[in-house]
């Protein structure tokens, strides 16, 4: 009995998360996309995608959509055009944009080009609002599209660590990889405390995303949120600071307009208890629990800067 050839297995390098994928991968998928969004102005939809693939993708692809219960209409005779010329920035716009990040990031070390794109339908699929005018965050919530990603599913309370972990292909299912952390993906690309803000107001599921975001310290040390804007801008818990400051301890000396210390503004402005003695602690001593740094050179010089504040309030408590 004639055995069925095999579809050739593109595997994907488990550690190039954002970065260009193989040449024979890159071949199948930019001739798939340049079709795709040959008459929508660089706009890629879902259907147009799946019907510009190779017949021995497509149907593939087709079979493993209807598995997941990803209705797809596909038209073959769209898939018979002539190969058009790459654009320059064809690369940029397949790599990084917000729909590719989202399906690398759920790849497992047996992905094949196959599961790829099962994946990558899938994500199109809950991003379709978002993909298909490949736009960031901000500008997205200031066109008027607020009240749509009504697909989007909140992430749990604790986001599972993909980059140093990855479950074998076959224990999850194409909903539990995409579930996780799709919209902490679209809210990091945000890159201002204002932007998440806006975010908050779109629904639950945005709210929740947009709060672990901003409370993401790797996140805030990347845009440059200084300690002051936390203080100025928000409502930031002691565990929030202390981690920042742990992670820049260079912030705690930082002054702003006014020339006022982190400590002396929220001081100043009578800001929760626990926060103040948390700032009091880490301005008095560069490591927290450390009595050497407080009678130090670089410490007596900062303390000699210090000035009194006065507070808005010069009298005592006002009676009820």
């Amino acid at each position: 009995e004639k055995s069925q050839p095999s579809l050739p297995e593109h595997t994907m390098s488990t550690h190039l998360w954002l970065a260009p994928l193989d040449a024979e991968t890159i071949k199948v998928f930019a001739t798939a996309y340049t079709l795709s969004a040959r008459k929508r102005g660089g706009r890629v939809s879902t259907e147009r995608f799946l019907a510009a693939l190779p017949d021995h993708f497509k149907f593939q692809v087709a079979r493993l959509c209807k598995d997941a219960q990803n209705d797809c209409k596909m038209s073959v005779t769209e898939a018979d055009l002539p190969a058009p010329k790459l654009p320059a920035d064809w690369q940029a716009k397949i790599c990084f944009s917000t729909c590719i990040e989202s399906t690398l990031l759920k790849c497992t070390p047996d992905t094949n080009l196959v599961k790829f794109l099962k994946l990558l339908c899938t994500t199109a699929s809950r991003l379709h609002c978002i993909v298909d005018l490949d736009m960031p965050i901000d500008s997205y919530l200031s066109s008027g599209r607020e009240n749509e990603p009504t697909v989007l599913l909140p992430p749990p309370t604790q986001a599972p660590d993909r980059w140093q972990s990855h479950d074998r292909a076959g224990t999850l299912s194409v909903d539990d990889h995409l579930d996780f952390d799709v919209l902490r993906i679209i809210m990091s690309k945000a890159d201002s405390i204002e932007v998440l803000r806006k975010a908050k107001a779109v629904c639950t599921s945005w709210r929740q995303s947009a709060r672990l975001t901003s409370c993401d310290i790797d996140w805030l040390v990347a845009n440059g949120i200084s300690l002051h804007d936390l203080l100025k801008k928000g409502n930031p818990s002691p565990q929030l600071v202390l981690s920042l400051v742990t992670k820049l301890p260079a912030c705690m000396h930082e002054r702003d307009g006014e020339g006022l210390l982190p400590l002396q503004y929220a001081a100043a402005y009578r800001m929760d208890a626990d926060l103040v003695d948390v700032l009091r602690q880490v301005t008095a001593f560069k490591v927290p629990g450390s009595c050497a740094w407080a009678n130090s050179a670089e410490a007596l010089s900062i303390k000699s800067q210090l000035r009194p504040v006065r507070t808005r309030v010069d009298h005592g408590p006002i009676a009820a």
